[in-house]
């Protein structure tokens, strides 16, 4: 009769139904948790900052609402994880085509905890530095909502002596992967 008691005390007790609070949650989304490195700027070298997101022309058109970097990210290779959101008519009505340096972007219909994206795979090199996206765009509500994976920096055997990177851009990309499985929409179309 002891255990009952015992058992029914820890039930009501308020710590022992609190659920861990979440990395990041909004009216749309909630990310669990991450442990990648939370940051406000993108501080890689050789493209400028993508804002809202990479596929966008206007950068200020839009609202950065989480920045992830890998945390062994370097000066030779970054990884990145990028949500944004624009309230923009323009830019929610060509939301699963965006335009990229004056093409249409064509994209593959999948989904995220249920909701319906569309994935497009984009890059961009110079002399030395490239970047890679694996982006989902998807409407929410009113919004155009854009989830990136951007791996990005310069070849290391341009440096003397050549420097070899952290990780290779496929293990970023899968590592980056991780934070879509732990993302949750509050309702989905």
């Amino acid at each position: 009769m002891t255990m009952g008691i015992v058992g029914a005390a820890l039930t009501g007790c308020p710590s022992a139904s609190r659920s861990p609070t979440p990395f990041y949650q909004d009216d749309l989304l909630t990310i669990a948790s991450s442990d990648l490195v939370s940051t406000d700027h993108f501080d890689a070298p050789g493209f400028g900052d993508p804002g809202w997101s990479s596929l966008s022309t206007a950068p200020g058109a839009g609202q950065r609402l989480v920045l992830l970097k890998l945390p062994s990210s370097d000066d030779i290779r970054s990884g990145w994880w990028l949500l944004g959101r624009s309230r923009d008519p323009f830019i929610a009505a060509h939301c699963t085509r965006p335009d990229d340096a004056g093409q249409t972007l064509n994209g593959t219909p999948t989904t995220i905890d249920g909701h319906p994206f569309t994935h497009f795979e984009t890059s961009d090199a110079g002399m030395s530095h490239y970047r890679q996206v694996s982006a989902w765009r998807g409407i929410a509500g009113d919004s155009c909502l854009s989830i990136e994976h951007i791996v990005q920096g310069v070849r290391g055997e341009v440096f003397d002596p050549p420097r070899t990177p952290a990780f290779t851009v496929d293990a970023a990309m899968a590592r980056l992967d991780d934070v879509n499985d732990v993302l949750t929409f509050h309702n989905t179309p």
